[in-house]
């Protein structure tokens, strides 16, 4: 019995660009310079010098299979969808800030994890209707800043400085004296919404510039082949994309989980348990940031589960 587990080195190996900086760079690209009559196909894009030229894992894949990105078509709604979406979606926008920093997806986890600190101890200050960021470290008052969804700035000249004042919206009455304090739950919707709003606009992206090419790439013969992958029995893989269903198709009998979801179906994109998910001091505030509880609720490891059981079964059996 052998078991093959796969990352994005799976991908990577097969020159697909699943980077999360190139889901980040090809967004922007888009944002600032689509053109439905002039980029109509995949070549179109992923040609285009003020992509590739800052971006070598585009100008890699598209090296090696420009004769289909040349001639496959570009889905011109979810195009529309991915550029209205980074337009006004605060995850995006926060994270091409600091793309330079991001390099695997465990870093882009790690951003998220740190945005999620940031508003954590952004509510412990027992925020009213004003905001003082004066009162948080400075990495999460950069954060907290970025995210301004849920507040206005004025410029108060009798004070000579900012004035930073929670929006009506977010705000909730909690006294008889007409006092208000910062709805902690509608600002932790509010991002969470924007972040479900992340995970559709990274399967719009994996469904335009890679799912939707895998069969012409098998066609082709163009894709890297290792004996080892014909070797497993079982498959278990932490990617969104369906790369060995497609470009293995001859050993697709075989028990192939995603543990993180696929492409077309619900997806986990969250952050890893930390102290506060010990059940002394269990904070369920933030769970549906937790990767572990987003599992649960899409569902993705049933089949993992499943299959882990049949194996401990299979293994008595031997013994």
């Amino acid at each position: 019995m052998n078991i093959l587990l796969l990352g994005n080195g799976f991908d990577l190996y097969h020159n697909l660009p699943t980077k999360y900086i190139n889901f980040i760079n090809t967004v922007n690209f888009l944002k600032d310079n689509y053109d439905e009559n002039e980029m109509n196909t995949i070549g179109k894009v992923f040609n285009d010098d003020r992509l590739c030229s800052v971006d070598y894992g585009i100008k890699n894949s598209y090296g090696k299979y420009y004769t289909i990105y040349s001639r496959f078509p570009l889905d011109t709604n979810s195009i529309k969808q991915l550029v209205e979406y980074a337009k006004n979606n605060t995850w995006f926008t926060y994270l091409s800030k600091i793309a330079e920093k991001i390099d695997t997806w465990i870093d882009f986890e790690k951003e998220i994890a740190c945005v999620v600190k940031a508003f954590e101890n952004f509510f412990k200050k027992n925020i009213r209707q004003e905001i003082n960021f004066n009162n948080l470290e400075h990495s999460e008052w950069k954060i907290i800043k970025l995210f301004n969804f849920f507040y206005s700035e004025y410029r108060d000249e009798g004070l000579g400085g900012k004035i930073y004042k929670v929006n009506d919206e977010f705000l909730a009455n909690f006294t008889l004296s007409n006092e208000f304090t910062i709805d902690k739950k509608k600002i932790i919707d509010t991002l969470y919404f924007q972040l479900e709003e992340l995970s559709h606009m990274l399967k719009l992206y994996l469904q335009c510039f890679v799912e939707s090419v895998l069969d012409k790439i098998f066609e082709s013969g163009l894709h890297n082949t290792h004996s080892i992958f014909s070797n497993a029995t079982h498959i278990f893989t932490l990617n969104y994309t369906n790369t060995f269903e497609k470009l293995y198709w001859g050993y697709g009998k075989k028990k192939i989980c995603h543990l993180h979801g696929i492409v077309g179906e619900d997806i986990v994109l969250g952050v890893n348990s930390d102290e506060f998910d010990e059940l002394e001091k269990l904070n369920t505030d933030f769970i549906c940031f937790k990767k572990y509880y987003q599992r649960v609720y899409y569902k993705t490891d049933l089949k993992y589960l499943s299959t882990i059981k049949t194996i401990n079964n299979i293994d008595k059996r031997i013994d």
